[in-house]
Parts: structure tokens; sequence; C-alpha cells
């Protein structure tokens, strides 16, 4: 079974008293240490180097599988 690689970086804010999430997907990548260099290369460019590395994510996904099995709600479903 083949395992991909993603990268990501989020973090939360608030605006106007509503708090969100920010994601960045940077990319996919063959291996878990072509995503870490990845890392290494972004986490001190403008923006990244003003959060804490702990905000980005490296998390596998194997290939040719559904992860999300089920339905979903819209956002205006889940604040009703």
């Amino acid at each position: 079974m083949e395992l991909l690689f993603i990268l990501e970086h989020e973090y939360e804010y608030t605006y106007e008293n509503e708090i969100f999430d920010e994601v960045k997907f940077i990319g996919i990548f063959s291996t878990l240490g072509k995503a870490k260099e990845a890392k290494e290369l972004l986490k001190d460019k403008k923006g990244f180097k003003d959060f804490p590395e702990s905000c980005f994510n490296i998390s596998e996904i194997k290939v040719d599988t559904i992860d999300w099995t089920e339905g979903f709600i819209t956002w205006k479903e889940a604040i009703e």
C-alpha cells in the first residue's frame, strides 16, 4: 500500500468575535523526509515565521482509499 504525505499550515484566528481555521495546503510528497524538507524551507519565510512551528501539520494518506465515508452538513446547518 503506497503512502503519500500531505503538508499543511494551520492556525485559528478570531474575526468579529468568531473563531475561524486558516489552512494552507502546501503540497503532497512521496516521502516523509521530503515533506519535512519543505517545512524546513518554509518555516522562516514571511507569514510562516510569525507562527509556532507546530502550526505545520504532516499527515499521511493511503493511495486509492476513501478516507471520508459519510455525508456532511453545511456551516449553515451547523449553526442552526
